[in-house]
């Protein structure tokens, strides 16, 4: 008769993290020139991520915003996620719904031609696809101090409008 015994290891997997983004975006079209802002919030800390972009729109910004942000948390972090975007864009929060009807198009409009900022979006549904994504529309433009959430809006709304005015000073000067 033969006695095994088994040792039993207990292994701690790690737990899936949440992490919560706050996104805006800014754009002047007589200079054609736009920005995009967000603030990444970690268990521990907060990252701020800004850029900018000629003969953009505002919509351009609003994806890059939510693109650039996943873009960073997926080359930084390394261990499961979850991922909640707060948005004040109706267009990118409208992207969700509109996806099957636009790869069904091939992202074309009914006249034939490549919908506004067709490689972006499809940038962004690949990245949704692909990742544990929730995206939430929110009231822009709140007053500071009525949630946490309004606050951080308001925050990367402002960082979006000063760094757009920043660069339009420095072309007409």
């Amino acid at each position: 008769m033969y006695i095994f015994v088994l040792k039993i290891r207990h292994i701690k997997l790690k737990e899936q993290i949440s992490i919560t983004v706050f996104t805006d975006g800014s754009y002047n079209p007589q200079h054609k020139i736009g920005t995009w802002a967000s603030c990444i919030l970690f268990a521990d800390n907060e990252k701020i991520l800004w850029n900018s972009e000629t003969n953009s729109s505002q919509h351009a910004m609003e994806l890059l915003a939510v693109i650039k942000s996943i873009e960073y948390i997926e080359a930084k972090i390394n261990q499961e996620y979850s991922i909640v975007v707060y948005t004040d864009s109706a267009y990118v929060e409208g992207l969700i719904g509109r996806e099957e009807k636009l790869c069904a198009s091939n992202f074309k409009t009914k006249k034939g031609t490549d919908i506004a900022n067709r490689e972006k979006v499809e940038l962004f549904y690949e990245i949704i696809k692909t990742e544990n994504i929730k995206i939430i529309e929110i009231e822009s433009h709140k007053k500071k101090g009525l949630s946490e959430i309004s606050d951080y809006n308001r925050k990367v709304d402002k960082l979006a409008r000063k760094k757009l005015k920043e660069i339009i000073k420095k072309i007409d000067n």
